[in-house]
């Protein structure tokens, strides 16, 4: 059950969803990383983030339950729209 529900977040959610942006499949930058605010350095596409400065990297689901506080499982449900 818990890979369905990883499965279906990442169905319904892009990172750029979630960051209220422009997302895509290519690699986009933002003007300051969500985490360390480290100017030009956090690198986004639908699948995936990354910020060179601080580390911050992952999926979706990561990237969800990381600036909401929550467990990964917690941010999977609620993207999925389980909770």
């Amino acid at each position: 059950f818990d890979g369905d529900v990883f499965a279906l977040a990442k169905a319904r959610a892009s990172i750029g969803g979630v960051l209220g942006v422009a997302g895509g499949a290519r690699w986009r930058r933002l003007k300051l990383c969500p985490f360390c605010e480290g100017r030009d350095d956090f690198s986004y596409r639908d699948d995936a983030f990354r910020c060179w400065k601080c580390g911050q990297s992952g999926d979706v689901v990561d990237l969800f339950a990381a600036l909401r506080g929550l467990s990964r499982f917690d941010a999977a449900c609620a993207l999925a729209g389980l909770s």
